[in-house]
């Protein structure tokens, strides 16, 4: 397999779908701190979007081989490329570079906590798959890791400006959301990872126990957005919204847990966020401003 063939693979293992996550999370952090976005942020989004997403579905692509043949989901190349075994020394080796670019860059800063959060973060994505600590197979913990998918592109952005104010708890319940979605998603995978013998939240629990732990997280998040109704109405009525009818879907979910039922589920929440995000993306390159710069610019403040 020759450079750009191996580079084809290694776009649809990163899953592109995906890669708006961490870097719509990095630039809010950007905006969150007040940074402008210069040569090193653009340099560091820019590596955010594929070569550490290559780290986070690489890893777990290698060591989940033998799940991912009976899983009817990966026949469509937008949950990533079939991997052979031939395939794994360079997929490693792409992935070390990755994370030796990630460090390397943010070193430049000469910013202790930034240096932190670019070093945790691609340990942290290499660990989630990968044994000993493998992560996913950690029943709750696996629901909970896919807090780092926002949290640590968001904290390397804000540690930027060498405030730890980004650990506020309003902060880390608002990125309780990604474990939400990632309980949604044990769901839908359960019969697959049962007959392939992995231990995840619902195998372990049942459908039921995800989908409420996710419908408590939603209306948690529901009612902190509810409390911005005076200073933030418009984010309030939107994200709020948001909140309520995704705990709405989870209850559903809970009622009838099936797998089916939690694909849609899943489907749904992933399409309306990425339109959201890719909304707010084009927005600001287009008008080269926030949408809803000011009611943001407080929401932040009371958060």
């Amino acid at each position: 397999m020759d450079f750009f063939q191996k580079l084809k693979k290694a776009f649809w293992i990163s899953r592109p779908l995906f890669w708006i996550g961490p870097v719509a999370a990095y630039k809010a952090g950007l905006w969150a701190a007040g940074i402008p976005t210069g040569a090193l942020e653009w340099i560091e989004l820019a590596i955010l979007a594929f070569p550490v997403s290559l780290i986070i579905y690489g890893m777990n692509d290698i060591y989940d081989r033998e799940a991912d043949r009976k899983n009817p989901r990966k026949k469509s190349i937008i949950w990533g490329a079939q991997i052979q075994e031939e395939d794994i020394p360079w997929i490693k080796n792409w992935c070390l570079f990755s994370a030796i670019a990630m460090v390397l860059v943010s070193a430049t800063t000469l910013n202790p906590l930034h240096i932190l959060f670019a070093a945790l973060g691609v340990v942290f994505a290499y660990s989630y798959s990968a044994p000993p600590l493998r992560f996913k197979e950690r029943p709750i913990i696996d629901s909970l890791s896919a807090m780092g998918y926002g949290f640590f592109p968001f904290g390397l952005a804000y540690s930027l400006s060498g405030s730890p104010g980004l650990f506020d708890w309003k902060m880390l319940v608002l990125t309780l959301n990604l474990p939400a979605v990632h309980a949604i998603s044990t769901i839908m995978d359960m019969e697959g990872d049962r007959k392939s013998g992995q231990d995840t939240f619902a195998t372990r629990y049942g459908g039921r126990a995800p989908a409420l732990f996710a419908a408590a997280i939603f209306a948690t998040n529901a009612a902190m957005f509810a409390s911005f109704s005076q200073t933030a109405p418009s984010i309030s009525l939107v994200a709020g919204g948001s909140m309520a009818l995704f705990t709405l879907l989870s209850l559903w979910l809970a009622i009838f847990p099936k797998p089916g039922n939690a694909k849609l589920a899943f489907k749904l929440l992933i399409a309306y966020c990425a339109i959201w995000g890719y909304f707010f993306i084009f927005f600001y390159f287009l008008n080269g401003t926030v949408f809803l710069q000011g009611e943001l610019t407080q929401a932040f403040a009371q958060l």
